[in-house]
């Protein structure tokens, strides 16, 4: 059994560790909270303009106008730490069996992160892969910019990232923001277009996607947030769980002490009788 100065340093490292999940907790508690507020003022902004985005792309086909752009992109968001492993795999797993079979028309793969960099390396991906790596996982604006201009000639865009369903539970998901697959916006009521419906394409092809891959990375970040809330609570109660463990081997080797000290004790009071009874 461990001495009893050993068990209450272990005591006081696992009072630190759960002081500190308490403190993530919290944090990650914020900021879970804090991307929730973003995405749910711009989901309705983003559902509308994405419906819109629809119409006109139809609308500009109905009219004879080709999109002259044929190419299709994928893109994966991870992050740039390893701390989401277990998160990140599934989304990873899916992203590799659905892009890295031969006869896949994909002419751009990217990869966001340093995550996705080392799992491509490890699986041997088949094709080559564009790496980006931001500073932060989430971009700002220049940096989401230049995503932006490189999707300007790809008509088709699918974004693979890991999706809030709640709180204990993160789905890998993939997005088509070009919305290339979408036949049905065009049966509803004809709709009139001012300006022109060829610069109106124009601008969504820049404007619109900015703002849909920035709702897929703020939907991924939010992901990793209420994972890593997970995990630091997880981390608190297991903190909490191994200090009683060894406030219950304290109290045992307390007791040890105080017997062997009372067995000490009468000893002594024995070899005094012995000698001098």
């Amino acid at each position: 059994m461990a001495d009893i100065k050993s068990i209450n340093q272990n005591i006081n490292a696992a009072r630190s560790m759960e002081l500190l999940g308490r403190v993530y907790t919290e944090l990650s508690l914020m900021k879970l909270n804090k991307i929730r507020s973003r995405i749910e003022e711009n989901t309705s902004f983003a559902d509308e303009i994405s419906k819109i985005f629809s119409i006109v792309k139809q609308q500009a086909l109905k009219n004879g106008i080709k999109d002259e752009k044929i190419k299709k992109a994928v893109i994966v968001l991870t992050s740039n730490y390893r701390f989401y492993g277990n998160l990140e795999k599934p989304l990873l797993d899916m992203f590799n069996s659905q892009t890295n079979t031969p006869g896949r028309e994909i002419d751009e793969r990217i990869v966001v992160g340093k995550t996705g960099f080392s799992y491509i390396q490890a699986v041997r991906y088949s094709f080559p892969c564009r790496f980006i790596s931001f500073k932060k996982d989430l971009p700002d604006q220049n940096e989401l910019r230049s995503l932006t201009d490189i999707f300007k000639n790809f008509s088709t865009v699918l974004v693979y990232y890991s999706r809030f369903k709640n709180t204990l539970t993160q789905i890998p998901f993939v997005s088509n923001i070009t919305h290339s697959d979408d036949k049905e916006a065009i049966k509803e009521a004809p709709v009139l277009f001012e300006p022109e419906i060829g610069d109106i394409l124009n601008f969504f092809d820049t404007q619109i996607i900015d703002l849909l891959l920035e709702q897929a990375f703020l939907g991924a970040e939010l992901s990793r947030t209420a994972s890593r809330l997970i995990s630091m609570d997880q981390a608190q109660l297991n903190a909490k769980k191994y200090a009683k463990e060894q406030n219950s081997l304290l109290l045992v080797a307390n007791k040890i002490k105080n017997n062997s000290r009372i067995l000490g004790k009468v000893s002594a009071i024995q070899f005094w009788r012995q000698d001098y009874g």
